[in-house]
This record gives C-alpha cells, sequence and structure tokens, in this order.
C-alpha cells in the first residue's frame, strides 16, 4: 500500500470561447471546417511522472494553477508543479526535449496546495506557493471545521543557487490567532525594474463577493510590502468571490491589468467576468466585461495576452441562449464567436498566445476530445481548425498550461503546452484516492492557416468521397445528383441532389424523390433553405445552412424548432456538422 506521512516516505482584446457541434466561425462571415491532426516539432516529452495521493475535507491541490510556466529570454523553459502536496521545480534548456526536476525543499512537504512561478529580468526563478499545515498528505487530514481556508503565502527563489523561502502572509500558529481565511495565490509577473508583483484571492470566511490583493517585492530591498487591495466586492450574500485563476499584464510605464472571475451564484450561472487595471499607481474601479451564462464555470475558462505593442487580447467561455458553449475574442465594442461546440460538451481549458506583431493562437482542451488550435493574423482571419494528436492521450490534454514570457524583454513564444493525464478519483469513505499520472511538454509550431475565400462564380460538383463529422467516411454518387449522409442524433438524414453541382443561382435538394424539391438559396459561400412543417399540435420550423469553405469543403448547420401548443411545449436542437471532399 503506498501512503506517505510528513517528512518521510513509507512506501501532482479578450476571446470568448463558445462550445458547438464541430463547427467553427468568426464575425467576419469566415468558416473554419477543416480540421487538421498535427504533430509537436519536437514531440511530446514527459516532464515527470506524478505520484498517486489522497484528497480529503477541504484537503486538495492543485497540480497546474495556469500560472505556472515560464520560457525565458535564453528560450529556457521553467514550470513549477505540486505532486503529493510536495513543491516540484523542473527545467529544460533544449526547446523541451529533456527536463531536469528536484523537489524544492519548502519545509512544508505534506501540506502544499497551489504554486505560480515567473522568471525574472536576471533569469532568477520565483515560485508563490500556498501551505496550510493541517494537509498531512490528507493521510489523514487534520483540516476541521473552522480551520478549512487557513492558507499560508510563501516565496521561493533561487538567487543564491540554492532556493530560499520567504514568508509573505501567515498566521499565528501557536495561538491560532487568524479568522478562517487565507491569501490564495492566483498569478504574478515582473516589471521593468525587475519587482515582483503577486496577486491573491481572499479565500475563507465571511467573502461577500471577492476580494483580490497585491503583494510586491522590491528588487533592490529584497523584500515584500503589504497588500493593497486591487478589487472588492460586497454586494451578495455570504461564500460568493474570485476564482483563484487570474491573468495579469504589466505594460512598460508600469500599468497593470488584472482579469478575473467572480462566482456569484449557485451552479456559476451568473459569475461575472471582469478587470481590474492599475494607472499611474492607483488601482481603478474593476471593470465588468461580461456575464457568461454557463453551468461549467470554473478556473482556466478565459485568458489574455500581450503583444509588442502592448495590446491586450482577450478571451473567455460562455454558453449560448440554446446552452451551446461558445469561444469568443473580446474587444470594448463587440465580441466575436471563434469556435462553437455541442450541447453537453466540457471545455477544460482555454488559452491564448500572441506574439510581438499581434498574431495569436488559441488553444481550447476538451473533456475527451482532442486538443485543438486557431491561429489569427493581426489584421486577417482565424484559421481552419487543427486537432492536436498526442502519443499517449489521443490529444485529450487535462489540466493544460502554456508558456508565458516577458513581453518587456521583447521575448515572445509559440504555444508550448505542460499537460497532464486525466485520473478519475475512486471515493473510499471520506477521502478520494487517485492512482498517478503523468505530466508532458507538447510543443506546436505551425504557420497560420489561410482559409480560401469562395466567390460566387465557383461551381462545385457534389460527387465524389466524402468525410463527415472528422470520421464517417461517405461516398457521393451521381444519380440525378448525389446522396450525402449527415449524422445527426435522432435518425440519418439523406439528401439527394438534383442538379449534381453548386452554382450561383439555386440548388435543389429533395429528401425523397417522390415528393417536391426544397429549394436553397445561394448567396456567396453559404447555401440555405428555411421550412415550416405542420404536426399535430406543432410547427416544426426548420433551417439549414451549407456553408462552402471551398470546392471540398462545407460546414452543415441544422436548426429545428418545434412550436407545440399542446403539453410537449417548445423545443429547440441545434445540429452542427463538417463534410471534407476527398
Amino acid at each position: 500500500m503506498y501512503y506517505k506521512i510528513k517528512n518521510m516516505f513509507v512506501s501532482i482584446a479578450l476571446i470568448v470561447i463558445l462550445v458547438g457541434c464541430g463547427a467553427t466561425s468568426s464575425d467576419t462571415g469566415d468558416t473554419n471546417t477543416n480540421t487538421n491532426t498535427i504533430t509537436a516539432t519536437s514531440g511530446d516529452t514527459i516532464i515527470s511522472q506524478l505520484n498517486p495521493y489522497k484528497s480529503g475535507y477541504f484537503t486538495n491541490f492543485v497540480t497546474q494553477n495556469g500560472n505556472n510556466f515560464f520560457e525565458h529570454t535564453d528560450n529556457s523553459l521553467h514550470i513549477a508543479f505540486v505532486d503529493d502536496y510536495e513543491l516540484y521545480y523542473a527545467k529544460s534548456t533544449d526547446s523541451g526535449k529533456s527536463w531536469k526536476k528536484e523537489k524544492v525543499n519548502t519545509g512544508y512537504d505534506g501540506d502544499i496546495r497551489r504554486a505560480s512561478l515567473v522568471v525574472d529580468n536576471n533569469g532568477k526563478v520565483f515560485i508563490g506557493f500556498n501551505v496550510h499545515t493541517k494537509y498531512n498528505y490528507a493521510n489523514p487530514t487534520a483540516v476541521s471545521y473552522g480551520y478549512e481556508f487557513n492558507y499560508e503565502l510563501y516565496c521561493a527563489n533561487n538567487i543564491n543557487t540554492i532556493w530560499n523561502i520567504e514568508k509573505i502572509d501567515t498566521f499565528n500558529k501557536s495561538t491560532n490567532s487568524h479568522p478562517n481565511d487565507g491569501a490564495e495565490v492566483a498569478d504574478m509577473i515582473i516589471d521593468s525594474n525587475n519587482n515582483l508583483h503577486l496577486f491573491t484571492n481572499y479565500a475563507g470566511w465571511w467573502n461577500y463577493g471577492g476580494v483580490a490583493h497585491e503583494y510586491t517585492r522590491t528588487a533592490s530591498l529584497g523584500s515584500w510590502s503589504s497588500s493593497n487591495i486591487i478589487a472588492k466586492y460586497d454586494d451578495t450574500i455570504v461564500d460568493k468571490a474570485f476564482y483563484s485563476y487570474f491573468k495579469a499584464h504589466i505594460k512598460a510605464n508600469g500599468d497593470t491589468i488584472v482579469l478575473m472571475q467572480r462566482y456569484k451564484s449557485d451552479g456559476g450561472v451568473n459569475d461575472k467576468l471582469l478587470y481590474a487595471y492599475k494607472i499611474s499607481g492607483i488601482w481603478q474601479e474593476p471593470i465588468e466585461i461580461n456575464s457568461p451564462n454557463r453551468a461549467n464555470a470554473r478556473n482556466g475558462h478565459f485568458d489574455m495576452t500581450i503583444d509588442g505593442d502592448e495590446k491586450i487580447q482577450m478571451v473567455y467561455l460562455q454558453d449560448n441562449s440554446s446552452g451551446v458553449p461558445e469561444v469568443l475574442l473580446y474587444s470594448s465594442i463587440t465580441s466575436s464567436i471563434i469556435y462553437t461546440g455541442v450541447v453537453g460538451e466540457i471545455i477544460n481549458d482555454i488559452k491564448l498566445v500572441s506574439n510581438s506583431i499581434g498574431n495569436l493562437t488559441l488553444l481550447i482542451t476538451r473533456k475527451d476530445k482532442s486538443a485543438i488550435v486557431f491561429t489569427k493574423t493581426d489584421t486577417g482571419n482565424w484559421s481552419q481548425q487543427i486537432s492536436l494528436n498526442t502519443k499517449d492521450t489521443n490529444g485529450v490534454m487535462y489540466n493544460a498550461v502554456v508558456a508565458r514570457t516577458n513581453h518587456l524583454q521583447n521575448h515572445f513564444a509559440s504555444l508550448k503546452i505542460a499537460y497532464k493525464k486525466y485520473v478519475e478519483g475512486v471515493t473510499i469513505g471520506s477521502e478520494v484516492n487517485y492512482d498517478s499520472s503523468t505530466l508532458y511538454f507538447y510543443d506546436y509550431e505551425v504557420t497560420p492557416i489561410s482559409t480560401p475565400t469562395p466567390t460566387t462564380s465557383t461551381t462545385c460538383s457534389m460527387s465524389g468521397t466524402w468525410n463527415v463529422d472528422g470520421g464517417t467516411q461517405v461516398t457521393t454518387y451521381p444519380i440525378n445528383g448525389a446522396e450525402i449522409s449527415i449524422p445527426v442524433p435522432d435518425n440519418t438524414l439523406i439528401l439527394t441532389d438534383n442538379s449534381s453541382t453548386v452554382s450561383a443561382n439555386q440548388h435543389i435538394v429533395t429528401f425523397d424523390p417522390n415528393k417536391a424539391p426544397y429549394i436553397y438559396t445561394l448567396t456567396d459561400d453559404s447555401m440555405e433553405r428555411s421550412e415550416t412543417n405542420t404536426q399535430t399540435g406543432c410547427n416544426q420550423e426548420i433551417k439549414e445552412v451549407w456553408t462552402i469553405t471551398n470546392c471540398t469543403t462545407a460546414t452543415i448547420s441544422i436548426d429545428i424548432l418545434n412550436r407545440c401548443t399542446d403539453s410537449q411545449g417548445d423545443s429547440n436542437g441545434v445540429f452542427n456538422t463538417t463534410a471534407v471532399k476527398q
């Protein structure tokens, strides 16, 4: 049997993301329909094997908190992570092909909760981390009622080649003279003067909407300041707070922006996405961006990046009015949809990186599905969807983090990912047991893909072999045209093409040759029909749109609304799929 006790071994602009049925689009009218599978240039490498562990009453840790991976100006990669309540640091000097790992001797083995990492202008590593002295590897936990959130805040650095542990915020353990709260590390950044800024979320009792703090370590003094409140709310009932994941960026003049999210109601339905902004050393009133309506509001569902001109871009996740998750790019004017998923699809993480001239790369990781990437030039449209392929997890990435850089030193990185293999926990009594896992590195480098622009003069034959919905192979053949099978949840929809070509006028399609044909109106790159069927007590409204990227790719969207006057009530469904012609 595996278990541990302390200190001894006895035997872890804003872009909005909408998740839909595999189709992708932007608000500019471009449609991304091709799905490519790529392999990283350096392949997948293992950063660390992760130990089995337990969780218990208010006792758990975060392997990666979203801001724990950094690329320095010398292209070295640095990562901090928590494994079985212990703090580890790993470094790679060969672009992630190999890693050297070491345990950081904090003096609190078995009690580490979470960690963030940043590398300063001199190449020195700083790791902000949380301790709960009652965790005890959850073997068993000593956390009890009234002590759930007694998180202490420390910072480790290797300024003098060995790890030095600095105390930032703790409570008096001898008298327990501290309320049931603690400062959870949420992000860390370095300014142009090499000062360290650490941002925390207030976790604990008597939280009426959320409080966020900033701690500053002055490089010339080597000491920490008292905390400053950067955002505070007291407009809700008790136990409503910020999530302990922030994203911060600082400009050359010291102005700082911190993106965060509030938990405002049960289920996260009315969570508030907002940012705090420091101008000339003064924190301004937080600005709310959106209230993304969704059922799965958790850490990692937004991100922010900055380019060489200090232009900031933001992305976030929400559910649309039909309950379909979406990813969007945010600007002060409007938000544009990048990705639309399917009902019930779960997005694990969304991450965004920019190069010096504002070209963007967006990573979306999904539960039980391969991770996908979109790229965009500063002035162009979003690329086709690119599915990632990993050696051991079939493209599925869990707890994914991307490497950050210091734009103030004009250093920008391509998409470099650290992710974890998912392991399901097994509940035994009041404990949950997790088996061993693996922390991987994935290097993604690809030139942005341009989407062909269709014209009204293009004529496309529908005959041939198509790959539908990324996998099903369908052969179409000209019997008065062609047949295309479109997979939908309830049945298979057969379309018969009576004209055999897509022209710039109209497209005639019938479900049944013995019935009147449906007329599709073609406008530029889209083919659309609308229909109303009268059923017993119901009117069924169907809108079907084929978006033709070129003569070999199409996105099919079917929107069905049943309007019923009887006890059935109204219902609707949106089905999306893609077809790629070989």
